[in-house]
């Protein structure tokens, strides 16, 4: 994991299934997999840095726009240390 996203906030109850350093937009991003016992999903979480100056409905657009969301997923974004985190693909299991 590069340095940049060494140091990504923990959910608490969240078991991440995979992880993986990507570009979406133009933009670095670190993609998860997670599952927290009742629900499974995906993540997209940008550098605050990276990500100060765009509105969240461009961000939200940055996360439609890649081949991982499906068409009627719900994208969901927080900025919370440093990051800012989209949720995305989420459904019950």
């Amino acid at each position: 994991m590069g340095s940049k996203f060494s140091h990504l906030p923990e959910r608490e109850g969240v078991t991440v299934i995979f992880e993986q350093e990507t570009t979406v937009g133009g933009l670095d991003a670190f993609h998860q997999k997670w599952y927290d016992g009742g629900a499974a999903g995906d993540s997209l979480l940008f550098a605050e840095s990276d990500v100060a100056q765009i509105s969240d409905a461009e961000l939200e657009a940055v996360v439609r726009s890649s081949s991982m969301t499906t068409a009627d997923a719900l994208v969901s974004l927080e900025r919370n240390g440093g990051f800012l985190r989209a949720d995305f693909n989420v459904r019950k299991v």
